[in-house]
């Protein structure tokens, strides 16, 4: 949602539609957004304007946008199921590489299969760990919501290049590290786990809510963030 509109409507000089309260309610907060957004269409009362069928296509386009360069804040259910989704498949997509890489290389004396086969089986063990956490997997058009200066620490769900193997072995540790598996060594280790564990907590302290899913169809949910 733009600032325009914000401003537009902060001034009286537009009529908010449910999709435009619900886009607000799921910025003030993603998982109270049904809450909240009832909440403000029994604010807005007969200002508010009816639904248009064209401006809700218009913004379920907007939103697939943010979606797709990761703007948009989900629900901390959701959007935990985003980020550990797309890092499980970065990790299975690695692992395949690394089967071709050595299988190039099976004849070849020295220990480098044996090197890229101990990868190979930690990112796919890795990966099999993070599906069965999240269940269902996000579309690959979805990703997870882009970080700013100032957020908390945290693992990238996408991958160093393979051409760097300590690299990528650092990547695993961390995730390890953030869902609990391993034991963090340092500061940033520590920092990482602590928001593994505040994340899962949070999702284990959120009430389920059926109807969020289909509302998220009707309406779209979220705020792009400039």
């Amino acid at each position: 949602m733009s600032r325009s509109t914000i401003q537009r409507l902060e001034h009286d000089k537009l009529r908010p539609r449910p999709s435009t309260l619900a886009l607000i309610a799921s910025a003030l907060d993603p998982d109270r957004r049904a809450e909240i957004r009832g909440r403000l269409i029994a604010a807005a009362g007969d200002d508010l304007a009816p639904h248009n069928e064209r401006w809700s296509w218009y913004q379920a386009r907007q939103l697939q946008a943010g979606l797709d360069a990761g703007l948009v804040p989900l629900p901390v259910a959701d959007e935990r199921q985003r980020r550990l989704g797309t890092a499980g498949q970065a990790m299975w997509q690695l692992a395949m590489q690394l089967t071709d890489m050595a299988a190039a290389v099976i004849d070849e004396p020295g220990t480098r299969f044996d090197e890229l086969m101990r990868l190979d089986t930690a990112l796919r063990d890795e990966s099999d760990r993070l599906y069965k956490e999240v269940g269902t997997i996000f579309s690959g058009a979805s990703r997870p919501l882009r970080r700013w200066r100032g957020d908390p620490a945290d693992v990238s769900p996408f991958p160093p290049p393979l051409r760097d193997l300590s690299a990528v072995w650092r990547w695993l540790w961390a995730w390890q590290v953030r869902e609990g598996r391993l034991r963090p060594r340092s500061a940033w280790e520590r920092a990482i786990a602590a928001t593994g564990r505040q994340e899962r907590e949070m999702v284990r302290n959120t009430p389920e809510m059926p109807e969020r899913t289909r509302e998220r169809a009707e309406t779209g949910e979220g705020s792009i963030r400039p």
